[in-house]
């Protein structure tokens, strides 16, 4: 889905339940990866890091899996920017908001960014964090409290560092990564692109 603006009017007391499973018609089959980050850049280096987490996260997975933000300045603009037409890309707004951006599809739940970032927190297999504060160290914990993957970007600092009541166990390497690629992710001696 490329551009356009899906507004509709909120459902009465829908739940995140609920939202979930309608949200689960619009967005399709794959696997969801939700990218979480601060509304502006604390670090030089953030901007170019997310601008090419994008674009490899795009080369790879093509239309194979959603890519989701929250449709907020920063971060998530930024890499709205940066994906390719064929990605299928989605941001999660409030209902009657609207994000601007150039590229993907609006899609809704709940009457607050409370609302939204409890259905956001059920919604993606899959969460990548940069920077951030106590709005992404939360929804990183509720992701990760039911069994969603959390990959922080520990080298941006901010919530993705450590900071703001993050989830420790969110910031202990997996099994399923090796330890270069877990201290990529966190060395800003490394180059940006490798830990992209």
């Amino acid at each position: 889905p490329t551009g356009g603006t899906e507004v509709t009017l909120a459902p009465d007391d829908e739940s995140p339940a609920e939202a979930l499973m309608r949200l689960d018609v619009l967005i399709g089959l794959g696997p969801r990866i939700c990218i979480l980050g601060e509304t502006t850049f604390s670090l030089p280096t953030t901007e170019e890091l997310v601008r090419k987490l994008a674009a490899g996260l795009c080369a790879r997975l093509g239309s194979r899996a959603s890519l989701v933000t929250g449709g907020m300045d920063g971060v998530q603009r930024v890499f709205a920017s940066c994906c390719g037409e064929e990605t299928r890309l989605f941001h999660l707004l409030p209902f009657g908001s609207s994000s601007g951006f150039a590229k993907g599809r609006d899609i809704f739940a709940g009457k607050d960014q409370v609302q939204r970032k409890d259905v956001s927190a059920l919604l993606g297999d899959i969460y990548i964090t940069v920077e951030g504060g106590p709005g992404v160290s939360s929804e990183a914990a509720k992701a990760i409290d039911r069994g969603a993957h959390v990959v922080p970007l520990m080298r941006s600092g901010g919530a993705s560092g450590g900071a703001c009541g993050f989830p420790r166990r969110a910031l202990d390497r997996p099994t399923w990564a090796t330890e270069r690629q877990w201290d990529l992710l966190g060395s800003t001696e490394a180059p940006v692109s490798e830990s992209a």
